[in-house]
């Protein structure tokens, strides 16, 4: 069961991320369209496929990382995570622009854009599985443990005690 509890915790953690990607992503493009670009109506289209390869690069790389450390808060591991996470997520949209030949993409807004999504996703890594995991593993909670989950024990209870951390 908390391997289950564990997993959908990820998987609502992932789909958080996405929401959070796409909402910067569709700010960023309604502050160029209303502020510096006259023509919007062409923007839209093209914008959603971009913003559709972003997700699929957030996606795809949560796919080839192991789950395993999902509710740990450890100090660099969300700054490795999200400095991948919008390598992938980047160079995907980079590999469609180029393998489609688009050069509609404003180069200002890209260059703009990637320094809000590695925020994003750096404060997503940090603040989310706290909230997850102190709200769903009441064990945490009375520990004040944060973003841990207490092992469970098999065994003698009478030996809990000898136990450290």
């Amino acid at each position: 069961m908390l391997t289950q509890r564990t997993e959908g915790l990820y998987r609502l953690f992932l789909f958080c991320q996405i929401i959070i990607v796409a909402a910067i992503f569709w700010l960023g493009v309604w502050i160029m369209v209303t502020f510096y670009s006259p023509g919007g109506s062409l923007t839209w289209g093209r914008y959603s496929i971009y913003c559709g390869m972003l997700v699929l690069g957030l996606t795809l790389e949560t796919l080839s990382r192991s789950k395993n450390f999902f509710l740990q808060n450890e100090l660099l591991r969300p700054h490795r995570l999200s400095l991948r996470q919008t390598a992938t997520s980047i160079g995907l949209l980079v590999l469609y622009l180029v393998a489609a030949k688009d050069a509609f993409i404003s180069r200002v807004f890209l260059f703009n854009f990637v320094p809000w999504l590695y925020i994003a996703l750096l404060f997503s890594h940090y603040y989310l599985p706290s909230l997850f995991g102190v709200g769903n593993f009441p064990s945490c909670r009375q520990n004040k443990c944060g973003s841990h989950v207490s092992a469970a024990s098999l065994g003698n209870p009478r030996s809990l005690p000898t136990l450290k951390n």
